[in-house]
């Protein structure tokens, strides 16, 4: 029995449902086709991972090996040689401070790196970074890497396994001399033996290591034959971080630094002391325009250029308590010598000041000084005296009188003694004359006589003193 549709035309009972064998054939081949190609892109991505960290631990590692060379130019320019090399290790750089702690010898294809260093010719060292040992990349991965270290980069190509070539032909020279057993007589691991030329390994070339590049650079150390690394040709700038006090403590001798107004400091004895200058200081117009005179200006010596007297420079030492000492002549032209002074000749008058009176007491015997009168005394045991036998007295005299004639004396002081003296006889009449002259003592004394008795006379003396 058949069904008939409302248009009266036959239905079937049943539907065709599902894949053909053809349409699931198609699918799968889609689907494996997708499968790879990302399975391609995986490894592809992988590929440039490893050659991105491959690239950089070689440029890493040339880096630190740069800088180790320069700062240590002369301990590697005494060791390398124009066919024995040099062997700088990954473990050298990180004992020293080049590399940080724990980095690894081998790059991420399992390939020793290490750095030789060579002085073709003397003073001058140009360095290869060398990877030995691993995966032997082909020549597509092996540019790829060579550029990604950059412009020293390159590599040892299956072409020319013997060659270093950097990357997009940056240069190209044999291996050579690099080859050669080197001064340690290691690998790049460090075990014994010679570090090997084999294709399919990076490089990077290290020529800003040499001497031409170094010709800037101050070296702490001596340079044999090349004295022109070890020699400044600008001057040094001592930045704010270097300035010190003169006087303060310092903890390493040899230390220098500057003052604030840019003197030249060195640690001498454990204190900051200024060189050259430190106690000779600059000169002044007058004696006023010297500086305070404290404790840090203590034996400080300037000169005056024009003094208040006279004329000429004239220098003065600060005693650190707020004197300017004169080292001869003061502003005022004079000159105080404490001690003795040794004079062979004197050109000129010379004028003494102290005022004393002879006979008065003195100290110390042997000084010198003058009477009001300009004489010259001399301190002679204790007291004042004149100068030689013309030693300065004073004249002493008496008088009497009587009828006839008569006697008179006069008597010098204590601290004198007589040197000398007279007397001498007068009257109204004129009849009279000296009967005796003579000393008495510590003085004179005279006697006058008269034919006339009844004549009244006057008698003087004198005595002539000098003070003992």
């Amino acid at each position: 029995m058949k069904l008939l549709s409302s248009a009266g035309a036959p239905q079937n009972q049943s539907r065709q449902r599902g894949l053909t064998l053809l349409e699931l054939l198609i699918s799968l081949s889609i689907l494996g086709g997708i499968v790879v190609g990302i399975t391609k892109l995986v490894q592809d991505a992988g590929d440039d991972t490893r050659a991105s960290v491959t690239a950089l631990h070689t440029r890493t590692v040339g880096e630190a090996a740069s800088a180790y060379i320069k700062d240590n130019y002369a301990a590697i320019a005494a060791i390398a040689t124009a066919t024995t090399p040099a062997l700088i290790r990954v473990p050298d750089l990180v004992a020293t401070g080049y590399l940080p702690a724990g980095y690894s010898v081998t790059n991420a294809r399992l390939q020793a790196t290490c750095v030789l260093v060579l002085e073709p010719t003397a003073n001058r060292l140009t360095g290869l970074v060398m990877t030995e040992g691993g995966d032997t990349l082909d020549d597509l991965t092996l540019g790829q890497v060579a550029s990604l270290i950059g412009g020293a980069g390159g590599g040892l190509y299956s072409t020319a396994p013997t060659v270093a070539r950097g990357a997009m032909g940056g240069y190209s020279f044999p291996v050579g001399a690099y080859g050669n057993p080197n001064h340690a007589g290691m690998r790049c691991d460090g075990s014994p033996g010679n570090v090997s030329v084999a294709e399919g390994h990076p490089v990077m070339s290290l020529p800003y290591a040499d001497g031409a590049q170094a010709s800037s650079t101050l070296y702490r150390d001596a340079v044999p034959g090349n004295p022109a690394l070890n020699t400044m040709n600008t001057p040094i700038l001592m930045g704010p971080g270097s300035q010190q006090t003169a006087g303060d403590a310092c903890p390493t001798n040899g230390a220098i630094g500057r003052s604030a107004t840019g003197a030249v400091l060195a640690c001498d004895g454990g204190v900051w002391k200024q060189g050259g200058s430190a106690f000779w200081q600059d000169p002044v117009a007058t004696f006023a325009a010297l500086p305070a005179c404290n404790a840090a200006a203590l034996n400080q010596t300037r000169v005056v250029q024009t003094p208040g007297v006279g004329s000429g420079p004239r220098a003065y030492t600060c005693n650190g308590a707020g004197g300017w000492n004169p080292l001869s002549l003061n502003d005022a032209g004079s000159l105080v010598v404490p001690g003795t002074a040794t004079v062979e000749k004197l050109d000129g008058k010379l004028e003494i000041v102290p005022v004393r009176t002879a006979g008065t007491a003195c100290t110390p015997s042997g000084s010198l000084a003058r009477t009001a009168a300009g004489g010259i005394l001399f301190c002679e045991s204790g007291l004042w005296k004149g100068a030689g036998g013309m030693k300065p007295t004073r004249m002493a005299t008496a008088s009497s009188g009587g009828v006839g004639g008569g006697g008179a004396s006069v008597a010098c002081a204590a601290n004198e003694t007589v040197t000398g003296g007279g007397g001498y006889c007068t009257s109204a009449l004129g009849y009279n004359f000296l009967y005796y002259s003579g000393p008495n003592g510590n003085g004179w004394y005279a006697i006058c006589d008269s034919p006339n008795r009844t004549t009244y006379m006057a008698i003087y003396v004198y005595a002539m003193c000098a003070p003992l």
